[in-house]
Order: C-alpha cells, then structure tokens, then sequence
C-alpha cells in the first residue's frame, strides 16, 4: 500500500468498521435492556405483524379466561342457592311426613305448618333474592348466562342455570292455500270493540301443546255499524277465499246451500273422528243445513302480535281436534226496529293452508318455574298431598342442581382449554419477538471486543501520515 498525505484510506476503512461495530452495540444494548429482540418495524417487519396479532390473540383469550372464571363464580352462587332449597324441601318432607301420622292433634299439625310455611316463605325469598351482580340467577328472569370466551359467535357459551323448556306449537307442509279473511267498515258514527282468545292444551298426550280453540270474542258495537263484504268460493284446487256478505250463495261441491241473512261460522273439526280436521262452514239460518268442507290433515300454527291473529293448518301428519270460529253478530244497534249486521272484526283472522313444501316450526322458550305451590300439613289428608308435592319439587331442584353441575363441568373445560391456547400463543409470540438473552449476551462480548480493537487500530492507522513526514524530513 502506498504512504500517502492526501487521503487516509486505511483509517477510513477502520473507522467504518468502527461505526458499525458500535451501531451493533448499540442494538445489543437495547435488546438486552428491553427483553425484545423486535424493538422497532425495521428490526423485523414480519416478524412484527405476526406477533402482534398473536399479542391481540393473547390478551383477549386471557380475558375470556377470567370471563369463564366469572361464569363459574355465577354458577357457584346458584348451585349454593339452590343446596338452601334442597334443604328446606327436605326438612318440609320431614313435617309432612310427621303430619301425615294420624296421632297428632289440631293444635300440633298447627304448629308444624306453621314451620312450614316459614320454611316455605324463605324458600321464595331465596328464588327471589339470589343473584349475580344484579342478574337475578333463580327467579326465571335470566335462565342461561352466556359467556363470551373468544372471538365473535364461535367464542360464545351458555351457561343453563335453569332449564329452557320448548314447547312446540306446529309443524306445517302446506299443500294447498285457504284464505278467510273478515273486514269491518264502520260508519263514523259507529265503534266495534274485539279480542281475540287462544286456547293452548295437550289433547293427544304426546308432549306438544295443541292448539284447541282460537276464537274471535267479546264483540260490541255502539251506534250505526256499516258492515260491507262478499263471499267467494273457489274450486276443487284447493284455493279458496271466504267472507261474510248480508245476502250469499253456497253451491256444489259443498253440501247444502244458503240464501239470505244470518250469522256466518267457520269452523274445523275432526267431524268423522278420523283423525282428519274438516273445515266447515256454517251460516246459523234456521231453514238451511250447515255447509261442510273439505278435508284437511296435519298440524297447525298460531301467530299473535298487535295487529293480526292467524291460524294455519298444514298437511305434515294428523293433529289434535281445532275449533276455529269467525261470526258474523245481528242485532238492532240503533233502536230503529231494523236488524243491523256486525261483523266481529278487530285483528285480521286468517286462515291458510299454504302451497310449499318448506317444513316450519316454532319454538316458544319458557323458563324453568323452582316456586313451590302453596300447601297446608293442617290435616293428614293434606298433609299426604304436600309428601307428593314436596317430592316433585325436590326432582326439579336436583334436576337444576344436576343441570349447574354440568355447566360447570363445561365451562371449567373451556377455561382449562383456553389456558392452555393462551399459554401456547404466549409461547409462540415470545419466541418472534423476545430476545434471546444467552445469544445477546455473548453478541455483546464480541461486539465490545471489536470496538476496542478498532479504536486502537484506528489510532494507528491515523499515524501514517506521519511517515510520509519522517521521509520527507531527510530529504
């Protein structure tokens, strides 16, 4: 290498070195200073991005572990709640079954029921006070508690305190569309005041509720009353339409026809005991025969809201017996001699039958009821009774009890797994971005090494431009 004054080019090489030695140092110190091996974007771009959505998965799986431990805290209140009652019941138990012995007298089966009845008023106190943060867990006001363990639906559990019975009310296939639709037009002058009732019960004792009767009731009318309608039969199809007219005529194929005023009904029923419900139309004049409809087979749906009152029947299977009335009220409102017609309007009834062959159904969500039904131990006959009563309560809290049970059982997994899935996106975000501290630390060595050595090297090759003095000193 050539000894030259202008230019360095030996110093500028270490010092190069030097420079970035020292940068390296200065990483080195900051990553064992911060723990991290990723402090900055330009440290790792990628390997940023991916810890930071494994740090977003860590801290919200850390949060639905404590929201499942909170879930197993409420499930806690609830099953120590209702251990109480499982006490009381069984001590109830044991007056109604020291007052069922024919030995006591009136003054003593007193007594007994009377700590009872205490037993029975804290038993309702519990029901009613128990809760959880608020959330009242026993009085059939919040029957699950759903706790949100992770991302969106997928993250979501629910929890039973009490059980969700579903009571089934249809199961439809239409195969055909019937129409009976009854409107009212009412003078100014005129009011018209309906309610609708809907009788709901288990005819066939196969577990559903059927329903029996939906009728159009209660109708008065004060005033004028202007009542406009037609009727209209359609053909063998099965597509039909039917309303109330002061003056109709009802021909083949249905049996028997109708001229005049009256009261018109409509009606279905299991006529031939078949098992089949037969629609029937019935115009209650005193000269003519009723009006029987075709047949019609399935089970049947109820819809109530503000406006509208339906009943529809489909052709899925066989159902319970269903009265469905329409009527047409007569009567003199305006004292003029005159019978006027009113029709009983209110809500819109229908009733259809529709042309598809999608299946529906309904579900109405009723909560568990824990209440105990009021019972006496004043004599033996009654006391008898509450052994019974008391003992099918005691079923309900163990099936309460067994169902928290399995609700704990099920969260305490979840929580256990979710610890589980936390810890291993904790794992799996340290090792992105978490400095290896062995590694750093033997790094640092090294680099400190380096730069000493390159500042003393730099020292020396800065003194070559001393050289080329030296020679030109002896010249």
């Amino acid at each position: 290498m050539p000894i030259t004054l202008a230019s360095n080019i030996s110093s500028l090489r270490v010092e190069r070195q030097l420079a970035r030695n020292s940068g390296e140092l200065g990483k080195t110190f900051e990553r064992l200073s911060s723990g991290l091996r990723i402090n900055r974007a330009s440290d790792d771009a990628a390997g940023l991005a991916v810890s930071s959505l494994l740090s977003t998965d860590r801290r919200v799986f850390s949060q639905g572990v404590r929201n499942l431990n909170d879930g197993l805290s409420i499930l806690a209140v609830a099953e120590g709640a209702i251990g109480q009652l499982s006490n009381i019941v069984i001590r109830q138990r044991e007056l109604a079954e020291q007052a069922a012995n024919g030995i006591f007298s009136g003054a003593q089966r007193v007594a007994l029921n009377r700590e009872a009845q205490s037993l029975a008023a804290e038993y309702q106190r519990i029901l009613d006070t128990t809760e959880f943060n608020g959330r009242g867990l026993l009085n059939g006001s919040n029957p699950s508690v759903s706790i949100q363990a992770g991302y969106g639906a997928e993250g979501n559990i629910d929890a039973d305190i009490l059980e969700n019975y579903e009571e089934e009310t249809f199961l439809n296939q239409g195969l055909g569309t019937y129409t009976n639709h009854v409107e009212s037009f009412l003078s100014p002058n005129g009011t018209l005041e309906v309610g609708p009732r809907l009788i709901v019960a288990d005819m066939n004792l196969d577990g559903i509720d059927d329903i029996v009767a939906a009728t159009i009731r209660d109708q008065t009318a004060t005033n004028q009353v202007v009542i406009t309608a037609a009727v209209f039969l359609g053909d063998e199809d099965g597509n039909f339409a039917l309303s109330a007219q002061q003056q109709a005529s009802l021909s083949s194929p249905y049996l028997g026809s109708v001229v005049g005023f009256g009261v018109l009904q409509l009606q279905l029923s299991d006529i031939g005991n078949d098992g089949d419900l037969d629609i029937r139309f019935n115009f209650n004049f005193t000269s003519n025969p009723p009006l029987l409809g075709s047949v019609v087979q399935g089970h049947f749906t109820n819809n109530i809201d503000s406006g509208t009152f339906s009943v529809s029947y489909g052709g899925a299977g066989q159902g319970a017996t269903v009265n469905q009335s329409t009527n047409t009220v007569n009567g003199d409102f305006n004292n003029d001699g005159i019978q006027d017609i009113a029709t009983a309007a209110g809500p819109d009834v229908n009733i259809r039958i529709q042309d598809t062959t999608q299946v529906s159904q309904g579900i109405n969500i009723v909560a568990e009821d824990l209440s105990q039904a009021s019972f006496n131990l004043l004599n033996q006959t009654n006391a008898l009774s509450a052994l019974d009563q008391l003992e099918d309560n005691l079923t309900q809290l163990s099936k309460a009890i067994s169902r928290i049970g399995a609700s704990q059982s099920r969260v305490g997994t979840a929580a256990n797994v979710l610890s589980t899935t936390t810890e291993n996106v904790a794992l799996a975000e340290s090792q992105i971005k978490d400095a290896d501290i062995a590694f750093e630390s033997a790094k640092f060595v090294r680099l400190q090494l380096l730069q000493q050595a390159s500042a003393a090297i730099l020292s020396q090759a800065n003194a070559q431009p001393q050289l080329a003095l030296t020679l030109l000193g002896n010249i």
